[in-house]
């Protein structure tokens, strides 16, 4: 009980110092979830929950600690989300929850199904074969430098950031 009440308390101090209000989109994530962060403002709330070279951990980091999923941009605004994210939290690559199957290695579907719109897909993406799944990138190609890639569920080298989005 006493956890419970100092959980509430300290909720109310960071809603105060930071300048929530009940008309902001801020007071609408729960906590850890922001949706603003080193000066970027976002369209839906994430939480950054570190680094990993597999999928499989970034997707059960999201799901079995903050029960949520892998950042999702289905729609315009989340896409618009997905470089600020990028710049805000600093990995050169993260982890989408966007995934294919062997048996289907080019027809990538988000966690409810819907198909990943192709405008999101970096220049010859989706790569097929062992390239299951995708992530974020900012890979300089003129005209589509902000796009999701395929690629292994488990990176071989750098890590990959796992962001969740609520």
């Amino acid at each position: 009980m006493i956890q419970l009440i100092e959980s509430i308390v300290y909720l109310v101090l960071v809603s105060l110092v930071s300048g929530q209000t009940n008309n902001g989109t801020k007071a609408n994530c729960p906590f850890p979830f922001v949706s603003e962060y080193n000066g970027y403002k976002f369209n839906y709330c994430y939480y950054y929950a570190g680094a990993t070279k597999s999928f499989t951990k970034a997707f059960q980091t999201c799901s079995s600690q903050y029960y949520t999923g892998i950042v999702s941009p289905k729609v315009s605004s989340g896409q618009d989300d997905l470089y600020k994210l990028y710049k805000a939290f600093s990995d050169y690559y993260f982890w989408v929850g966007a995934i294919a199957t062997a048996a289907n290695p080019y027809d990538f579907r988000w966690r409810d199904g819907s198909l990943v719109y192709p405008a999101t897909w970096c220049q010859g993406h989706p790569k097929g074969g062992e390239n299951l799944c995708a992530f974020y990138t900012t890979t300089p190609v003129v005209g589509r430098d902000r796009c999701i890639e395929s690629g292994p569920c488990t990176a071989s080298f750098f890590d990959h950031g796992i962001i969740c989005q609520y």
